[in-house]
């Protein structure tokens, strides 16, 4: 019997290879989603480029996401580059669209907020991820939330960025809950600082 092994390329999509320097992914993916693992590389190839970046942090991402098989990752760049449509940033998102057979749901979504004009529309792209030379599937990379000049770019130097979350409060900070719904801050303008401040002038500014 003869045995032909043939490296198939699946699909023109970019491909994103991660080599891991002192865990294997097992343990990642076996920890909590908030250990950072630094020192990793990353080759992200399209069509028209490849690029390698190195010192690269990877960590988990998610709340439900994270429970399941297929996990989504953050990364996190030695230096700000433009993976997406010119948008220079060091903090990116794998998102493993687990609980979405079709995979379309953040793409649709992202789109929309581009057809709306929204101020602040995500930009993502279908990849295929490789992590130590194994095929780990579709992934979705994208954009992350958080204020920048090529995010979202807040002017008040009271700016906060906050998600509803009903779900994980015990999990992070809760700045302002009235029993029926807990928003969670994600980012600030000013840093960690603000907020006490922050949960203060939500509480005036919802009620």
């Amino acid at each position: 019997t003869e045995v032909i092994l043939v490296n198939y390329a699946f699909t023109n999509l970019p491909k994103l290879e991660i080599s891991l320097a002192e865990v294997p992914l097992e343990e990642i993916n076996s920890n909590s989603k908030s250990i950072k693992y630094p020192n990793n590389s990353v080759i992200f190839t399209t069509n028209n480029s490849s690029n390698t970046f190195n010192n690269v942090e990877i960590k988990g991402h998610g709340n439900s996401t994270w429970a399941q098989i297929k996990k989504p990752y953050q990364l996190k760049l030695d230096t700000k580059s433009d993976l997406l449509e010119g948008k220079p940033a060091r903090k990116w998102l794998l998102l493993a669209n687990y609980l979405d057979p079709t995979h379309l749901r953040n793409d649709l979504a992202f789109h929309l907020e581009k057809i709306l004009n929204e101020d602040y529309a995500l930009s993502g792209s279908f990849t295929e991820l490789y992590i130590n030379d194994l095929y780990e599937g579709l992934y979705y990379l994208s954009e992350k939330v958080e204020i920048g000049k090529s995010r979202v770019d807040l002017k008040d130097e009271s700016g906060i960025i906050m998600e509803l979350d009903n779900f994980y409060t015990n999990s992070e900070d809760c700045h302002y809950d009235d029993k029926r719904n807990c928003l969670t801050s994600k980012d600030f303008v000013n840093g960690d600082k603000e907020q006490e401040s922050a949960k203060s002038f939500l509480k005036d500014f919802i009620s």
